[in-house]
C-alpha cells in the first residue's frame, strides 16, 4: 500500500507512505518527497521521526510548520 499527501502550508512537500507487501515480513514506513527547480527528490524515509533535527544528508530537517500541516511534531529534547 502507498499513500500520498501534498502539504497544505507548501505543496513543494510531499508526504508519502509505504506499507508492507501482502505476505511479507518487512517494515513499512513514511517519508518526504522535495520539490526544488521541477525536480522532485526523497528527503526522508524511515520509521519514526523522519524530517527531526539533527538531519542528516538521507533524512533532511523538514520545517516545523510542514511537519505541523501534516499532523507530525519531533520530540522534544530536554
Amino acid at each position: 500500500m502507498v499513500a500520498l499527501q501534498t502539504s497544505s502550508v507548501d505543496p513543494s512537500y510531499v508526504l508519502f507512505s509505504i506499507g508492507p507487501a501482502p505476505g511479507h515480513d518487512i517494515q513499512g514506513g513514511y517519508g518526504f518527497a522535495h520539490e526544488t527547480s521541477g525536480t522532485w527528490a526523497v528527503v526522508g524515509f524511515g520509521s519514526a521521526e523522519v524530517g527531526c533535527p539533527p538531519g542528516a544528508s538521507d533524512n533532511a530537517v523538514i520545517p516545523k510548520d510542514v511537519l505541523s500541516g501534516f499532523r507530525l511534531s519531533c520530540p522534544t529534547s530536554g
